[in-house]
């Protein structure tokens, strides 16, 4: 059957494919919301969705809303519409002519997805600036009448968080709890942009382009939907390692217990489920706007996704090493992350990190 339900992150959704494996869209079975569905499709989407409610037990699709035509652009669409991942020669993938080598009796073939993540902009001798970053201001979003980066940030509804500091709406919030005389509330939220701080400039000789390899890149105070819930990652790490999501814990003089199952802080026990659901979805969000920058459904080999705990003013005690998640104190961050190994090169990294600073990838 056409259809498969997916669970991944907190959202409960039903993933439709027609009978010749075309993504048609998803169905979010807790909300009732559809997604990236287009209108030519909407008849096959519906037959295979509703077959595949029927045969679990469920009401059929009540169809779409008569306001459907005036909705705005989903994620997905607005990803596909305004972000591409620059190729040698300027050129969309889909744009170009097929070849013809290696064609048999199925025709041309479509390049391997998994190069997604290869091409790319050489890095400036002088190092990324924050208005060119990406090396995309002048090249990822102009194609063929396409708005430039600038145009986009003026006319659509995204962000970009390369803006954020480490401290991003923690003090703002502080200050409203201190105004309104919630002073205890106060002191965790500049406790917690206090641990930011200290973990981003623990991590800022590797994201500083230091003439040692490829740069590093880092996003703070990153806000995310997973599944009904939105959370806010405390830093984004993206270097030839991989990706890391960072979670701060600052606890001056207090001691973290890390065991195989969670963690353990001055008494309270904290699951570490929770933080490799996040990883999880940030996984699946940046793979698909890769993958969408890059011109196909899906990448074959995207960026892996490591959920990290770091420790600022505490004394680590391991018991057991944690399943998944990195646990270390803020100066050892950067050797914890080093020792996952090369997994990406120098323009994979800029790649992702120009899908990851869209704030539109992250939210619905």
């Amino acid at each position: 059957m056409p259809a498969r339900r997916t669970r991944l992150g907190r959202g409960d959704r039903v993933v439709v494919t027609s009978p010749y494996g075309s993504r048609l869209g998803t169905y979010d079975l807790q909300t009732g919301e559809v997604s990236d569905v287009a209108p030519t499709f909407r008849a096959t989407f519906v037959a295979e969705l509703d077959e595949w409610l029927v045969a679990h037990g469920m009401e059929r699709f009540p169809g779409f809303s008569d306001d459907v035509g005036v909705r705005r652009p989903s994620r997905r669409q607005r990803l596909t519409d305004t972000l591409r991942i620059p190729r040698q020669g300027g050129a969309r993938t889909q744009d170009r002519a097929p070849s013809t080598a290696g064609a048999g009796a199925g025709g041309a073939r479509r390049r391997d997805p998994a190069g997604a993540l290869e091409p790319g902009p050489a890095t400036p001798a002088d190092g990324w600036s924050a208005d060119s970053a990406d090396g995309f201001r002048a090249d990822a979003f102009v194609d063929a009448g396409r708005p430039t980066h600038d145009d986009v940030a003026e006319t659509d509804d995204w962000e970009d968080l390369a803006f954020h500091g480490p401290d991003h709406g923690l003090l703002r919030e502080a200050s409203r709890a201190r105004a309104t005389g919630n002073r205890e509330r106060d002191r965790e939220l500049r406790l917690r942009a206090d641990g930011r701080h200290a973990v981003a400039d623990a991590l800022a000789r590797e994201s500083g382009g230091n003439g040692r390899g490829p740069r590093w890149r880092m996003l703070h105070g990153v806000e995310t939907a997973v599944g009904p819930e939105t959370v806010t990652l405390d830093h984004l790490v993206i270097g030839t390692p991989g990706v890391f999501v960072v979670e701060v814990r600052h606890q001056p003089g207090g001691k973290v217990h890390a065991s195989t199952t969670g963690i353990e802080i001055d008494g309270k026990q904290f699951d570490l489920a929770r933080i490799r659901t996040i990883g999880e979805e940030v996984h699946e969000r940046l793979a698909e706007g890769i993958a969408l920058a890059a011109g196909f459904e899906e990448v074959l080999d995207p960026p892996p996704v490591t959920p990290v705990i770091a420790v600022v003013g505490g004394t680590i005690v391991t018991h057991s090493r944690p399943r998944g998640v990195i646990v270390a104190r803020a100066g050892d961050l950067a050797r914890a992350m080093r020792s996952r190994g090369e997994r990406l090169s120098a323009a994979a990294v800029e790649e992702t990190y120009a899908v990851a600073r869209r704030s539109d990838t992250w939210l619905p």
